[in-house]
């Protein structure tokens, strides 16, 4: 009886840490943490205003955008993609903002619960 209740014991915590690794983490990327990026500052201070690095952070949405940005050769561009919209930053030469927009999720596609748990695990 007790070692079936230790295993018991040991499967609900197994589980309770396998949820916590894949509940989705909170990040500021949308229109509030997009509002917080100004002129000058560098990919370290935005990615600590955003939550994290450049990348596809969507979970529900498939990204769908068409994008009309002209943008200097020289300069680099990131962007930050989640369920709330796209996160667009062009850094200078010096690794510095010059510019930058946001597109707001609204109207893009929801994935089906198989896309999501696909993604959630990576695969």
């Amino acid at each position: 009886m007790r070692k079936r209740l230790f295993m018991t014991g040991v499967a609900v915590l197994l589980a309770i840490i396998g949820i916590g690794f894949l509940w989705p983490r909170p990040h500021g990327i949308n229109r509030a943490g997009y509002d917080r990026i100004t002129g000058g500052m560098t990919l370290p201070e935005v990615q600590e205003i955003l939550g994290r690095p450049p990348g596809d952070f969507t979970g529900r949405r498939d990204p769908a955008y068409v994008l009309d940005w002209s943008m200097e050769t020289s300069h680099r561009l990131e962007e930050w993609q989640s369920d709330d919209g796209l996160v667009l930053v062009e850094f200078d030469e010096g690794g510095r903002v010059v510019q930058k927009k946001f597109f707001a999720a609204d109207g893009w596609p929801e994935r089906s619960w198989k896309e999501r748990v696909r993604r959630a695990l990576g695969w």
